[in-house]
């Protein structure tokens, strides 16, 4: 037995107990009432039995007979009343329906939304003020448990009607809540409807600030620029944030940035409600700081430094079942996850529902045809809808033996690459008369004799010519999917391909001779015929988009008129290559990998930028836009295929230091500031 009573203990060689009987340790609780101690410890709240409970233990003799939950009230009164309040009360785990309570919530509720839009502390302090209220209201009757405080109430409900019942005033005074209801709305309207916003102050937390929950289709319809607008309230800290982010040389023209924040703030609000088409908030302060102090911003200098994340609307996209899809307070990663869903649900159901993909199928996919004959083409077609998520098929132009037909794509990626090829097919067929005249007079490609003979065969040259030209032409971007739209295409291609072959030799021309004069030039640069062989390497015409041969006129004159400065200042010269090696590495290590186009023709531009900058650049450039260029294409971001390279853009006028001049000393020295 556990327990043992012993008339006599010896020891000898042991310990030794005699005359023993086994004994029941509860026996002693009655039988030895007068000799037991208690002890009461760990107080708790017990929500099932709805009353404040502690642990007793009894001891006899300090060993421990029995130990068991009971009521805290008659033990220590004021102690379980504290308990019973943060618990019961203060917590709402009371499930008896007291009137008192109901009303109280609703209270607290509406003062904590006041409180969490201003962001203001004092939310916290809610429950710390609700306990002293009930503790002010039962100090004197103190209870412990529900049954008793059911009791208490309606023996004071009589003379007291509003016993226990909270008012604003008892948790805050009314005057300390800057809530506006204005610049704190309850909700975002978009596209004629109102979209709820839900306020939290839960500083490190993920739905800290303002959080937007909407549909997938609800989720379609925002723009950033709406959530810039979203909160009023919050217009003043964002502008103050950004000004703050600015270059120390550019914020100190805005101090002090508190009261500049606040003027700012009023007036890109009324330029907001007086613009028509709604501009993002860095946009329309770019512009404001622009007219009122004359300082040109641009606002992709805040990119690297996004508001903080209680400033900037979290979206939180839920099914039909409100179960969340995706949740982040940046649009982009929202469409990324929703398009990745839709692919999903798009599988899903071409294997679980096929009969929605075929009745689809039959509704807009069309046989082959060599002539636009499609219509207007949608940009998505609804097949079915999943757990509130729609999902969509997406039409494309898919190119066949006998034609172009019109077939439907699971993703919008899929439809996008069948429709580039589909249209170029589409056109190439209509052209293939015009194609036919192309590549016959190409020919002319032989007329350039010598400048081609250390370069390819004339006739080589030729097939890359036209391979190029054929591309470019056929290559065009049909968007929308529309008859007229493709009709102005086909004919601009069409106009684009009279004439062409007089100017493509004479662009030729031009650059085989500056190529010419750049072989046959002597001390030049290390590196430089490095660079010219990659510029123009024997298969020139056949890896070069046409669109981009206008510019290769001046990525050769900028390489001749390096040569020319690296005699007069090696050292200079030397930096700047120094500069631009990092990224023509990564230019060679890009395109080993089968991609990096986009990247090599930056560049080229920046090339032109560091070493012949009086010839300006196709679009701005610098050391900035090339490592962002770098750190997008690392993160796996999908550049576009080289035929859709844009045309040549106007030429940006790079700016020139001014060179300091010496002081004239006599007439004769006035030759030298108008050179001959």
């Amino acid at each position: 037995p556990r327990w043992i009573i012993s008339a006599e203990i010896m020891e000898t060689s042991r310990l030794f107990a005699r005359t023993c009987a086994r004994l029941d340790p509860l026996w002693a609780l009655d039988l030895g009432t007068h000799l037991v101690r208690l002890s009461h410890s760990e107080p708790f709240w017990d929500v099932d039995k709805g009353r404040v409970m502690a642990k007793q233990r009894t001891r006899l003799y300090g060993l421990e007979l029995e130990s068991r939950a009971v009521s805290y009230g008659k033990i220590d009164a004021a102690h379980a009343l504290e308990i019973f309040i943060r618990e019961g009360l203060v917590n709402d785990t009371i499930a008896f329906p007291l009137d008192f309570i109901t009303h109280n919530r609703a209270v607290r509720e509406k003062l904590a939304d006041a409180l969490t839009r201003a962001r203001d502390s004092g939310y916290l302090n809610l429950d710390e003020a609700t306990y002293r209220f009930y503790a002010a209201h039962l100090e004197k009757t103190p209870v412990s448990a529900v049954g008793e405080l059911v009791d208490l109430v309606r023996e004071r409900r009589g003379a007291e009607p509003r016993f226990l019942m909270l008012e604003p005033e008892n948790l805050r005074d009314p005057e300390t809540i800057t809530h506006d209801a204005e610049a704190f709305p309850e909700a975002l309207p978009i596209d004629n409807r109102a979209l709820p916003l839900n306020y939290a102050y839960k500083p490190g937390q993920a739905d800290d600030g303002v959080t937007l929950e909407v549909s997938v289709r609800e989720a379609e319809a925002l723009t950033p620029a709406a959530l810039d607008w979203a909160v009023p309230g919050h217009l003043e800290q964002k502008v103050e944030h950004y000004l703050r982010a600015l270059p120390k040389e550019l914020r100190r023209g805005f101090v002090p940035l508190a009261e500049t924040a606040k003027s700012l703030a009023e007036q890109v609000a009324a330029r907001d409600r007086l613009t028509d088409r709604r501009e993002s908030l860095t946009q329309a302060l770019a512009a404001q700081i622009a007219e009122r102090f004359r300082v040109s911003i641009d606002p992709a200098v805040w990119a690297e430094k996004p508001l903080p994340d209680h400033l900037r609307v979290r979206v939180r996209v839920v099914d039909a079942n409100a179960k969340e899809l995706c949740a982040s307070r940046d649009l982009t990663e929202i469409g990324a996850a929703l398009h990745l869903q839709k692919r999903e649900a798009s599988a899903t159901v071409a294997r679980v529902e096929p009969e929605a993909w075929r009745r689809a199928r039959t509704k807009w996919e069309t046989p082959p045809q060599t002539t636009w004959k499609f219509g207007d083409i949608p940009e998505r077609v609804m097949v079915t809808e999943q757990a509130g998520m729609p999902v969509f098929a997406f039409p494309a132009l898919q190119t066949e033996k006998d034609g172009v037909s019109l077939r439907l794509a699971k993703t919008p990626d899929e439809a996008r690459e069948l429709t580039r090829r589909g249209v170029a097919a589409l056109i190439e067929r209509q052209l293939s008369n015009d194609l036919g005249w192309l590549e016959r007079d190409l020919r002319a490609v032989k007329n350039l004799g010598p400048l081609i003979a250390t370069l390819a065969p004339a006739e080589e040259l030729q097939a890359q010519a036209f391979h190029a030209i054929r591309a470019w032409v056929c290559g065009r971007v049909v968007e929308p999917l529309t008859a007229t739209v493709f009709a102005t295409v086909f004919e601009r291609a069409k106009a684009d391909l009279r004439g062409i072959v007089p100017r493509f030799c004479d662009q030729l021309r031009e650059i085989l001779t500056l190529r010419q004069a750049l072989l046959v030039q002597s001390n030049a640069p290390a590196g430089l015929d490095r660079d010219l062989a990659g510029l123009l390497p024997p298969d020139f015409l056949r890896t070069t988009p046409y669109a981009q041969l206008a510019h290769f006129p001046r990525y050769l004159k900028a390489m001749k008129l390096r040569a020319e400065r690296w005699r007069q200042n090696p050292a200079k010269e030397a930096e700047r290559a120094a500069q631009l090696a990092p990224y023509v590495a990564a230019v060679v290590k890009q395109r080993a990998g089968g991609s990096g186009e986009t990247l090599r023709w930056l560049v080229e531009e920046f090339r032109v930028s560091l070493f012949a900058q009086e010839l300006g650049t196709a679009e701005p450039v610098s050391a900035v836009k090339l490592d962002r260029a770098l750190a997008s294409m690392q993160g796996g971001a999908v550049l576009p295929p080289t035929e859709t390279v844009p045309l040549p853009k106007p030429i940006v006028s790079a700016s020139v230091v001014a060179r300091k001049t010496t002081p004239l000393k006599n007439l004769g020295a006035l030759d030298k500031l108008f050179p001959r």
